[in-house]
């Protein structure tokens, strides 16, 4: 009945990643060692590492769960220290496709 659309490809590879990276770990039923605690990283000390930091657990989290983007490279700004909020950009490629993509998101507080 074409209720659904199908996802492919690129378009695939980039809501998984973003399901992934804006997923609580323990948030998803039965599987508790999905996602990513990126909100978390939201209310650290902004120090010289959080971007280190945040980007090692955004490379754990895709490399394990994400397997099909391959040659990971990130960007993580924090947009102000009082809004508590990261922008965070991910650089993939997909096998054998040329070029790189990319997928653009921001991380903020809830009220």
């Amino acid at each position: 009945t074409d209720d659904l659309v199908a996802v492919k490809d690129k378009a695939a590879i980039v809501q998984a990643i973003t399901g992934i990276l804006l997923t609580r770990k323990g948030e998803r039923p039965f599987k508790p060692n999905f996602g990513s605690n990126l909100r978390s990283r939201l209310f650290e000390l902004a120090d010289g590492e959080i971007g280190t930091r945040t980007m090692q657990n955004i490379a754990t989290s895709i490399t394990k769960l994400e397997p099909r983007a391959q040659n990971l490279s990130f960007q993580v700004q924090q947009s102000k220290i009082d809004a508590n909020s990261l922008n965070v950009t991910v650089f993939f490629t997909v096998g054998k496709v040329p070029g790189s993509q990319s997928v653009d998101f921001s991380v903020s507080r809830v009220r």
